[in-house]
């Protein structure tokens, strides 16, 4: 992010006035060291003090005693039994948009990671913060494995706003970045987990769209019209070893919109497949046919 961005975004932000407990709280925390501080930060989110939240990640410019030891923006904490955080995280727990725009603004990484998997992105849709998703994605936060992560977040904690919202941006994504399969004669003789990506037929009423971002996540949707299910299969590729996510099996009637079924069955028709007819996510008619 840069320095303009990151400026625009704390002009944003208005921070009170101290109370005078608030200064008596200053004078306690210049005698702490700086792993205190972390701690210190995660109680000003959790009770909601913003001028608190501030001075800690101004301290070294308040407070020339501070200087090159003041908080770590991106520094991973711990509380707990409770897992591990970053000051951003701290902020998004909030729920106040204000105390997210505060965390930005002093160049925290809005991808840092966690050993759980844990991002901020995660943390905002598992809660239902749409705003505050917004914001994340507007600056930065990626849509390959995290993106998937917080949707399942979201659909999980019963967020529909927030599902609905990340499930369209992670699809207009991978729209672009399909690879292109073989020629149509030869995609029966490649074997799906060899593709490179796009559209594969796998039986007769069956058909996947595999897709890959740049971070080396794929996803892979599978769509039975038999079943009348979709199972969303998820890996990340690090060097030379290709790690499992899960997979998680959709119905077509959860299906928001009904776009990627019409283009799914469209494709294992056009790939020479025998789906029946389809009518609509809650209406699915498939007939026999070969097996594949």
């Amino acid at each position: 992010m840069d320095e303009k961005t990151r400026q625009t975004l704390l002009s944003e932000v208005e921070i009170p006035d101290p109370t005078d407990e608030d200064r008596q709280w200053a004078d306690n925390v210049k005698d702490k060291k700086r792993s205190k501080l972390h701690f210190e930060f995660h109680i000003a989110c959790r009770d909601h003090k913003l001028w608190r939240a501030n001075f800690l990640l101004d301290i070294e410019r308040q407070d020339g005693t501070f200087k090159d030891r003041g908080m770590n923006i991106d520094e991973v904490h711990s509380r707990d039994w409770h897992g591990s955080y970053t000051p951003l995280i701290d902020a998004v727990d909030t729920g106040d948009i204000g105390f997210v725009k505060l965390v930005l603004g002093h160049g925290a990484d809005v991808n840092k990671p966690l050993f759980e998997g844990k991002s901020a992105l995660t943390s905002a849709a598992g809660q239902g913060y749409l705003d505050i998703v917004k914001l994340l994605i507007e600056h930065g936060a990626a849509l390959g494995y995290n993106g998937f992560g917080a949707i399942s977040e979201a659909h999980s904690n019963g967020h529909t706003l927030v599902t609905r919202y990340l499930e369209g941006l992670q699809r207009e994504q991978f729209e672009g970045i399909v690879e292109t399969l073989p020629d149509e004669a030869e995609r029966n003789d490649v074997p799906a987990s060899d593709t490179p990506g796009g559209w594969q037929m796998l039986n007769d009423h069956t058909v996947a769209l595999t897709s890959r971002a740049d971070d080396g996540f794929t996803l892979r949707r599978v769509f039975n019209f038999q079943a009348g299910e979709i199972d969303i299969i998820r890996t990340l590729e690090t060097g030379s070893s290709i790690q499992s996510l899960g997979n998680q099996i959709r119905n077509f009637s959860e299906v928001q919109d009904d776009t990627e079924l019409e283009q799914a069955h469209a494709r294992l028709v056009e790939l020479g497949g025998s789906p029946g007819s389809y009518a609509g996510r809650k209406k699915i008619v498939s007939k026999p046919g070969r097996t594949g």
